[in-house]
């Protein structure tokens, strides 16, 4: 941090760049800074009326409007302050007979005072300051006496070297230090705390309070100074103490900073008076004019720093009693809040008073109004009928010493919820019951989940036991631990046969004699062959006969205990099926060929005046039909996958998919159905892109991308579009040929789909929607969709 001092005159510099801000001043802020200059102005001259022994102010409550009004006004008005200030100083020097040089060196110091004082606070306390603390309050008192400290030797020395003083400059700086420290402090601190009331109005009681004690304070210090002219006697000694402290105590204690500052200012002008009018104590002949201007500085210097030190400790302490309330009442409120979310309430049991005290989430959790008188046959009242003799029956066993935790029902407006309670009961000396602390959570939620577990596994053990595959489930060192009916029946053996056994027993070679080896690598590797995957093995019956199935196996645990489900189905009839099926398929294809090369034959020997481009569009049209149809047979007409399809047709550009052209889509199967018609669409769009479009020059793009759109409704809808750029200008078509029929009109009538063509100059746009269910399979509802495609 350093030391602030050696600071002073950077911080200094960094107030100077306000004074390059007067062209943001408004004409309001010159009107402040005049008012500034004529209180500067009649304060210096109240300061000269009463001078001490040096010909110096005894007080210079000048210096306390300066300082007061740069600390409530904002920082870009100061210099005009500190300007207000210079003015309003060097007429005041001139009519207390100094030169007029060393009245502007008097005004130049007075305007740096001011500054300093507030540049140091700046530093030091936080803005806006309101004297509502100790630290502010000593804050403001020791920059005062460091800011005076450093300017008042200025004018000590000024008027030394006037010849206007010929007193030691020591005791010269020792009266002007004086002075303006008691000047400040004695009208600073009224107008700060008056801003902040401003900012932050008291409460009107304590607004009602101080105004009348400060009344009465003003009252009775003009009496007991003596300054009505009423002679004291004797009382003159202790009139001042014993009538105006209490009083000022009281506005420091009960009405907060500001009418202890306007009092300790009301007292010190008390003071100032008797010195000046030579009435009550502080114009006592027995103490020399010095002693007694000493006594007059300490005694509003004193009383000053106590009123405002003793109001900012009571604020303090106000503030930290109200936020221990706020505290306090959070934390209950936190309480509460904490036990709504746990659905936890806390009661209370005493029992000389057969009082039954509840929290408010117990009383939610009861149904009952907050306020209800609470006794034990209340709470029993609210018990289920059929668990009130289990309720009673267990808080008897609790009195005498056993545990206090129960289930059990109640009633709340006709419905029944379940709670779970807990206590602990407390007794005397002699073993009686005194009372006892509980809580009551309520449980409604996890009894109907477990009723819902409870019927969730009896309806997992009907679907297990009625399933027509068999179910088996082994542990780590591949025993069985049991099996469904379906296992015993499709293997021939009895439950009792199988149970407790090794797995293998109903496995064919190479399993059976691999199987023990294949858990004891998995255990000690972790790498899984058939756990999540699935595989096809050959199942041994009792009998000896083997078949073939599909196994699927999962992994779980159950008290850090490894287990495994496998379950079997028996493939023989689907590999029945599926070699006919190939065996049809192939015939298919092979006729279906045969067929098409008779058309593509056909084609070639067509006659016509165009008859080579004819054949060659031709065939190439019934070679994307073939592509079509080979799909179809790998997939046993089941339907293809959509990138598959794109990239059959555009077989002929597979180098360019992935570079000049691109496919963007989700992996998506489409039917059979809708193969042949999209199919011959993307191998005419491909063609007329390589001959007329993007793709039959050396820049050319192509994006290919589709996707499952939702609307309100919850219906799915498919979206296609073949977009081109970078091609040829493109012109659109004269004529509508067979090409738009492919691409355009096919789709609309097979798959009752919306296409769109768009001859942009920059390249064609093809756009092709339909209903999901018309082209995808499994499209009823959601569909599901896996990895990208492209």
């Amino acid at each position: 941090m350093g030391c602030p001092i050696l600071k002073l005159p950077g911080m200094i510099g960094d107030r100077m760049d306000t004074w390059r801000k007067l062209r943001d001043l408004r004409a309001v802020d010159f009107g402040t800074a005049l008012v500034v200059a004529i209180a500067y102005l009649l304060a210096a001259r109240l300061g000269l009326v009463i001078k001490a022994p040096e010909g110096v102010a005894q007080v210079w409550p000048a210096a306390g409007v300066a300082v007061g009004a740069m600390l409530i006004l904002r920082p870009a008005v100061r210099p005009l302050i500190a300007v207000a200030v210079i003015a309003a100083t060097v007429p005041a020097a001139l009519l207390a007979g100094l030169e007029i040089g060393v009245g502007l060196i008097y005004a130049i110091a007075n305007a740096g005072e001011a500054l300093l004082v507030v540049a140091l606070i700046d530093r030091w306390l936080p803005r806006p300051l309101t004297l509502t603390d100790l630290r502010s309050v000593l804050g403001l008192f020791g920059a005062v006496a460091v800011a005076t400290c450093l300017w008042q030797p200025l004018i000590a020395w000024a008027l030394q070297a006037s010849g206007d003083m010929a007193f030691p400059f020591l005791m010269l700086w020792h009266r002007l230090v004086w002075s303006n420290v008691v000047g400040i402090l004695m009208l600073a601190p009224v107008l700060v705390t008056l801003a902040a009331a401003l900012r932050s109005p008291p409460p009107r009681q304590e607004l009602i309070e101080g105004t009348l004690v400060l009344s009465l304070h003003a009252l009775v210090s003009v009496h007991a100074f003596g300054l009505l002219g009423v002679d004291l006697g004797r009382w003159i000694m202790v009139a001042p103490l014993s009538n105006e402290l209490p009083l000022l105590l009281w506005l420091a204690v009960r009405s907060g900073p500001l009418f202890a500052a306007i009092g300790s200012t009301v007292l010190g002008l008390a003071i100032l008076g008797s010195f000046a009018l030579g009435r009550g104590r502080f114009a006592d002949p027995d103490f020399t004019l010095a002693e007694r201007v000493l006594a007059t500085q300490f005694g509003i210097l004193v009383t000053t720093f106590v009123a405002l030190a003793i109001a900012a400790l009571i604020a303090e302490r106000k503030r930290a009693e109200a936020a221990a309330r706020r505290g306090e009442i959070r934390s209950l409120e936190d309480l509460d809040r904490a036990q709504a979310v746990a659905h936890t309430g806390s009661w209370r049991l005493d029992v000389n008073r057969n009082e039954l005290s509840w929290s408010a989430e117990s009383h939610r959790i009861f149904g009952l109004p907050e306020g209800t008188l609470m006794t034990y046959e209340t709470f029993l009242g609210t018990v289920h009928p059929d668990d009130r003799a289990l309720v009673d029956r267990n808080w008897q066993a609790a009195i005498n010493g056993v545990p206090y935790d129960i289930e059990h029902r109640i009633v709340v407006g006709g419905e029944v919820k379940w709670v779970r309670e807990r206590a602990t009961l407390e007794f005397d000396a002699s073993g009686k019951l005194l009372g006892a602390i509980g809580t009551c959570q309520d449980i409604t939620d996890k009894k109907a989940a477990e009723q819902a577990l409870r019927d969730s596994e009896e309806r997992l053990r009907t679907i297990v036991d009625t399933a027509v595959d068999p179910i088996i489930i082994i542990n780590d060192a591949g025993c069985i631990e049991s099996v469904n009916p379906a296992t015993a029946r499709i293997f021939g053996y009895t439950p009792a046969e199988i149970v407790g056994n090794n797995v293998s027993m109903l496995m064919d070679e190479p399993y059976r004699s691999e199987h023990n080896g294949y858990i004891r690598s998995f255990l000690k590797t972790g790498e899984a062959r058939i756990i999540g995957i699935g595989r096809e093995v050959n199942g041994r019956r009792k009998d000896g006969t083997s078949f073939p199935a599909d196994l699927a196996v999962v992994e779980w645990r159950l008290d850090g205990k490894r287990h495994f489900t496998g379950i079997m189905r028996d493939i023989s009839e689907r590999r029945r099926r599926e070699e006919q099926v190939n065996l049809l398929l192939k015939e298919v294809n092979h006729r279906a060929k045969n067929m098409l090369a008779v058309v593509q034959a056909i084609a070639r020997l067509t006659k016509g005046a165009d008859r080579d481009q004819f054949v060659k569009r031709f065939s190439e049209r019934i070679q994307a039909l073939a592509a079509n149809q080979d799909l179809l047979v790998e997939s046993q007409w089941l339907g293809v996958e959509l990138a598959d399809l794109v990239r059959s047709q555009l077989a002929h550009l597979g180098d360019l998919i992935g570079g000049r052209i691109t496919l963007e889509g989700p992996a998506l199967r489409i039917t059979a159905r809708a193969t042949q018609p999209l199919g011959m669409a993307l191998h005419e769009l491909a063609t007329n892109a390589g001959k007329y479009g993007a793709l039959s020059n050396s820049d050319g793009e192509v994006r290919i991308a589709w996707a499952i759109d939702r609307d309100g409704t919850g219906k799915d809808s498919f979206r296609l579009s073949w977009t081109e750029r970078g091609g040829p200008e493109v012109c659109p078509p004269t004529r509508s040929g067979f090409g738009i029929a492919v691409i355009r009109d096919i789709p609309r009538m097979q798959l009752a789909a919306t296409v769109t063509l768009d001859y942009a100059r920059g390249g064609l746009t093809w756009r092709f929607a339909c209903a999901a269910e018309k082209l995808l399979e499994h499209a009823g509802g959601a569909v599901e969709t896996k990895e990208p495609a492209a």
